[in-house]
């Protein structure tokens, strides 16, 4: 929709006059062709040449001016027209509708459009004498339209949300702002892009009933995600949940740049739009915006949980994790394959297909599952000396202890040079405070399920809060045992006498 032009005008006398009612008839061409024509309606007054009325006098109207007397026989100056709710009319035939969709195209993707104004206006002035018809006022003169300018720079994305899911696609809330720089109001109705990243499709976005109005603009698209349509799209997932910044490239080509870690292109196709004239237009669409990535971690804490027949039977844990799902859906979590890690020494692993639901927009305990302890001595010492040194406690009596069995991955500070190094050390009260500064790194792949959707969600989240309880004091005597097996293989035993 056109919204607004000027011409210049020369009347050719030297009367002080108001229009106080205009109609405007004209053709907007280029190199010599029709592009379309445009009428606005006769109504209220909607021009003033050369004397302003006072605020009581003013009417409601559709175009200003400002026009002057140059001399006894001429009267010039600008009309503004605002053009409000009328159609551009355009002739049937495919030339002139080929010629149409290459204007739209140039006004979408350009700055500005060349356009020359051909035709005349019908207007009512008022004069001294009392109303007069001025009718044709005839003009062809050169103009020019603000573009879109391809919306370069002119998109933010908000937020995302994922608000659903249908056996082929997840269903995404986008939160979109756009920046119209030109003079027109864009109307498309439903524009349907499809997504890639990479080469690689990975779904489409629905922006409904389109309209951009001049200035900001705030629309909700509709995204259909198929992260499970190949690599590009898993990526795209795992990138998203993992807190990475995302670059789309709107390609209808509409583009989302970003955080700068992946792009991401938006492309238009033959079903972009039902709007004939707009096809050429969305097709070669390109635009940047930015793309935030989930703001929040998926899992808040873990807690650990040593069996009695851990270290004994077999190197079986109990783990239990708190979840915060920050989507609109449930995530129907069906398996979980986890490694976890802290200070870079393997603590474990999580197979798992318990079934549990992290609810929408809450925080969720899972089940316990089981964890296949890492027992190593060195592994479990090294990992209690780093946790001392991360809470200021002193080493010396574990450094003892582990030079004592021989445990030589750990990095001790010194030798032991004190006689009453471990005189009134509590080694189960040492391990509780050293542990409460326990964070794991977690690379988990989990199968999850949202709405109708199933796909395979995989990513690393650092520093993941572990609460180890009172239990921890089970595993005790299991990592005791090699270092009191290493003293008595030192020792000389004898029997003294016989019987």
């Amino acid at each position: 929709m056109l919204t607004g032009s000027h011409v210049d005008t020369v009347l050719p006398f030297g009367f002080n006059v108001a229009i106080s009612q205009i109609q405007n008839t004209f053709n907007i061409t280029q190199d010599g062709k029709s592009v379309a024509a445009l009428s606005t309606v006769r109504g209220l007054p909607v021009c003033y040449l050369y004397y302003p009325l006072t605020a009581s006098e003013q009417p409601l109207g559709k175009s200003t001016s400002d026009v002057k007397i140059i001399n006894d026989h001429t009267t010039q100056g600008t009309i503004n027209i605002t053009i409000d709710n009328s159609p551009l009319i355009i002739p049937s035939d495919a030339a002139s509708h080929n010629l149409f969709s290459g204007f739209n195209k140039a006004l979408t993707l350009g700055n500005r459009t060349d356009i020359r104004l051909v035709g005349h206006a019908h207007a009512m002035a008022n004069m001294s004498i009392g109303n007069i018809v001025l009718d044709p006022i005839k003009f062809d003169v050169p103009n020019f339209l603000k573009g879109l300018g391809g919306l370069q720079r002119s998109t933010t994305i908000a937020g995302v949300d994922v608000t659903g899911g249908t056996t082929e696609a997840l269903t995404l809330a986008i939160d979109v702002s756009i920046y119209n720089p030109s003079n027109l109001i864009l109307n498309t109705g439903d524009l349907v892009m499809q997504l890639y990243r990479d080469g690689g499709y990975i779904g489409t976005t629905l922006l409904p009933k389109l309209v951009l109005n001049m200035g900001n603009n705030t629309i909700k698209a509709i995204g259909s995600f198929q992260p499970n349509m190949g690599p590009a799209g898993a990526q795209t997932l795992n990138d998203f949940v993992g807190k990475k910044g995302m670059s789309l490239i709107w390609t209808f080509t509409v583009s989302l740049t970003s955080l700068a870690d992946v792009a991401i292109a938006i492309k238009g196709y033959e079903k972009s739009t039902n709007i004939s004239s707009l096809k050429d237009a969305f097709n070669a669409l390109s635009m940047d915006a930015t793309l935030p990535a989930l703001k929040s971690d998926l899992l808040q804490s873990a807690s650990l949980t040593i069996l009695s027949t851990t270290g004994i039977q077999d190197n079986i844990a109990h783990v239990q994790v708190k979840m915060t799902n920050p989507f609109s859906a449930d995530l129907q979590i069906a398996s979980i394959q986890s490694n976890v890690s802290a200070h870079g020494i393997n603590l474990g692993s999580i197979k798992s297909t318990t079934k549990f639901t992290s609810q929408a927009k809450s925080t969720t305990n899972s089940p316990d599952m089981d964890l296949a302890m890492n027992l190593d001595p060195s592994s479990i010492f090294s990992l209690l000396r780093a946790l001392a040194v991360d809470g200021g406690l002193s080493t010396e009596q574990i450094d003892g202890i582990t030079e004592l069995g021989g445990i030589s991955r750990v990095q001790t500070a010194k030798k032991v040079k004190r006689a009453n190094t471990f005189t009134g050390f509590d080694l189960p009260s040492f391990v509780d405070a050293a542990f409460k500064n326990l964070v794991s790194d977690v690379t988990l792949t989990a199968g999850v399920t949202i709405g109708e959707y199933a796909t395979t969600l995989s990513y690393t989240q650092k520093r993941v809060s572990t609460i180890a309880d009172p239990s921890l004091h089970l595993l005790l005597p299991v990592l005791a045992k090699p270092v009191v097996q290493k003293v008595v293989d030192g020792a000389v035993l004898g029997y003294g006498a016989l019987d």
